[in-house]
């Protein structure tokens, strides 16, 4: 059997966590075991690592470093299984002073620098008050008052900042220019008819990485109003993943995104979903739970479950999502039914209780898109996978003449 790997990076940079994905070049129904070895190589060899592991099994046959415990440099990455080997050049950049806190934090806590099982937040010290973000700390309204002061935080988002710090979530109409909006409409309506992501009609199924597909999605996932209204809010430049088109309402449970898109230091990461559309009363409009915020994170770790592997999510959804729903109940906290108008945005905070409420009505669309905005400089992973993360970095536009329309 010959191998392979493959590295989550943008054009050679690395960020964040690090993946080293083993993968057979050719297909194998067998589930053979390997030797996966990995040195990471600077001026000299500063670690190796090795792990037995089932190629066929892609989430578990990885190997990961933490970028934060290494200096911006120019590194190798070699590895070998069985008698096939190899060297991948990669260049770690985490910049920013977030960068230098998680790096400083990485280190007091002596983090390790590789990762050979899931990512989990039982890793990172989530109590340190010094780097979480500003809305998150005491004084909250008070800092903001400093900041637009500090011509920081333009004074004309005062309104929606101070929703977000008590309610932990804002609207900004008018966001999306009408141009942009036709285009999105018309990409939408063929990624639907094309069956893209698997989507059926009249189903709630979600169409994943339109970015790489359409260069409307690539132009709002990267929209510069968007990623300033977020670095204003952040206080740090802020990079997108998990780009997400819908049709139709999407029906899900309330749920915080925390578990799903988790983040460290915890807090920066906010949703930004567009409505395509004018939302109507039972298309399955979106439901947030105002101030829940402020309400504890739930994590894989609080259960001690296994990480979900292949969609199976009955165990996740009775623990996980039973806690959820639990807090909703004991809290009286009514939820708001959101109806925006078409090029609105909504943005939330990672801890907000939000969910699709009840398609009523099927013959009725709710067309809509979100991105998942992190501060650079952040440690990106999905919990309730225990895959590392990949964000877009801001000069990946590089890669617009890729795409297929």
């Amino acid at each position: 059997m010959k191998y392979k790997v493959h590295v989550n990076n943008s054009f050679g940079v690395v960020v964040g966590i690090v993946r080293i994905q083993l993968q057979a070049i050719e297909q194998s129904d067998g589930l053979e075991q390997v030797e996966f070895i990995v040195e990471l190589v600077g001026d000299q060899l500063i670690d190796n690592i090795s792990k037995i592991v089932v190629p066929a099994e892609t989430h578990e046959s990885w190997i990961g470093f933490h970028s934060h415990l290494l200096e911006n440099n120019v590194y190798k990455i070699r590895w070998s299984a069985n008698e096939d080997s190899g060297e991948v050049e990669v260049r770690v950049r985490n910049t920013g002073d977030l960068a230098e806190k998680v790096s400083t934090q990485l280190n007091k806590d002596s983090v390790n620098l590789f990762l050979t099982g899931p990512c989990d937040t039982s890793l990172y010290n989530y109590n340190e008050q010094d780097i979480i973000p500003w809305y998150d700390k005491d004084n909250y309204h008070r800092t903001l008052d400093s900041l637009i002061h500090a011509n920081k935080i333009d004074q004309k988002l005062e309104p929606c900042f101070r929703q977000f710090l008590d309610e932990g979530w804002f609207e900004i109409e008018n966001h999306v220019e009408a141009e942009l909006l036709d285009r999105l409409l018309v990409d939408l309506e063929h990624a639907a008819a094309n069956g893209d992501s698997g989507f059926t009609p009249g189903s709630s199924q979600r169409l994943q990485r339109m970015h790489l597909k359409y260069q409307s999605f690539w132009d709002l996932t990267t929209y510069n109003k968007t990623q300033n209204i977020l670095d204003q809010l952040m206080q740090v430049p802020t990079t997108v993943s998990q780009i997400i088109a819908f049709v139709n309402g999407t029906q899900q449970a309330a749920h915080q995104d925390t578990v799903h898109l988790t983040v460290y230091p915890r807090g920066y990461m906010c949703g930004a979903w567009v409505a395509l559309e004018d939302v109507q009363p039972d298309s399955g409009e979106l439901l947030v739970y105002p101030r829940s915020h402020r309400w504890d994170a739930v994590t894989m770790n609080d259960f001690g479950i296994q990480k979900v592997h292949n969609g199976q999510w009955t165990e996740f959804l009775s623990t996980v999502g039973g806690k959820w729903q639990s807090m909703i109940n004991d809290s009286g906290v009514e939820p708001f039914i959101y109806r925006p108008k078409a090029g609105s945005l909504l943005v939330w905070h990672d801890r907000l209780m939000h969910g699709g409420s009840v398609r009523n009505n099927t013959d009725l669309t709710r067309k809509s898109c979100v991105t998942h905005h992190f501060a650079q400089g952040s440690v990106v992973f999905y919990d309730s996978t225990g895959l590392p993360g990949r964000t877009i970095e801001r000069d990946e536009n590089r890669m617009l003449g890729s795409l297929g329309k």
